[in-house]
């Protein structure tokens, strides 16, 4: 029963799904969404990875163009072997739950990985509740433990609410009711369900950080997400032509190995590369 009640609160708990949706991009069809498609697409034909994420974005949620899981998928792989953490999280999902093509759980796990070790927050979590759940990997409780460390001690409130509520139980053998008040303590201020917790042991809840404190603070408004993409185009437009990194050996950069890669910028070059070397690495 104390298992099944862990489960539960995982699924209520923040980012306990995946969610692949952009931030403030919701579908349009409008012509200035359709031009800030173009846009980008024109980009992604020079391999710029900012560009082929944003197509991704585009495709998954139908913004300037009809939505496509397949062609999302594809963006995020090829930006994913660029390095990008947030496109090799989604790309991790979308072949764990066969969003845009058939699942391949195998595939699924190495793309999280991969994110994992670009230290992304959310991929650290959904991996380590994945091992806590056994869903779609063999469960494995001191995994789960050390992942969800990780991105607690970086200040993710859902593994510090998570690791909270398995210290606050003996599940797996590992209780510990000060940490778990800790970890309860840290996401508070994110975590309404953390806040309650507090409130229900009656332990003060965490105070909002001073504005008085004789440091400048900063209040970051983010920008309106057509501004945002505007500057992004204004920045490829202005960069130099980004030419292609042919990596030697895709299978290089997962195992930390230096295998050299080569830098092309010639149009026609890279076009008959495209054709006929690169293709099966990109896709």
């Amino acid at each position: 029963m104390q298992l099944f009640r862990i489960f539960l609160l995982l699924l209520l708990s923040s980012l306990s799904y995946p969610s692949l949706s952009s931030t403030q991009l919701e579908p349009c069809m409008s012509a200035e969404c359709v031009q800030m498609f173009k846009d980008f697409k024109k980009y992604a034909r020079h391999y710029s990875p900012v560009a082929m994420e944003a197509l991704g974005n585009f495709y998954m949620n139908g913004y300037g163009t009809e939505k496509n899981f397949a062609r999302a998928l594809k963006y995020y792989v090829r930006t994913g072997k660029y390095g990008s953490a947030t496109a090799q999280y989604k790309a991790g999902l979308m072949y764990l739950y066969g969003i845009g093509k058939d699942e391949n759980i195998s595939l699924g796990i190495s793309w999280l990985k991969s994110a994992v070790r670009n230290e992304y927050n959310p991929a650290i979590y959904y991996l380590g509740a994945m091992y806590i759940r056994g869903d779609k990997v063999e469960q494995d409780t001191e995994k789960a433990i050390h992942l969800l460390e990780v991105s607690a001690n970086n200040g993710h409130a859902a593994s510090q609410f998570l690791l909270a509520q398995i210290y606050e139980q003996d599940s797996f053998g590992i209780k510990d009711p000060s940490k778990a008040i800790a970890l309860y303590s840290q996401s508070a201020l994110k975590i309404e369900a953390a806040a309650q917790k507090l409130t229900d042991l009656n332990i003060p809840l965490p105070k909002q950080p001073a504005q008085d404190d004789g440091i400048e603070h900063i209040e970051v408004t983010p920008l309106p997400f057509l501004e945002l993409m505007e500057l992004k185009i204004a920045g490829l437009r202005n960069a130099p032509m980004p030419g292609f990194k042919l990596i030697i050996s895709p299978g290089c950069k997962i195992a930390k190995r230096d295998c050299g890669e080569a830098g092309i910028t010639d149009k026609s070059l890279i076009r008959h590369l495209w054709r006929n070397n690169v293709r099966r690495i990109l896709e």
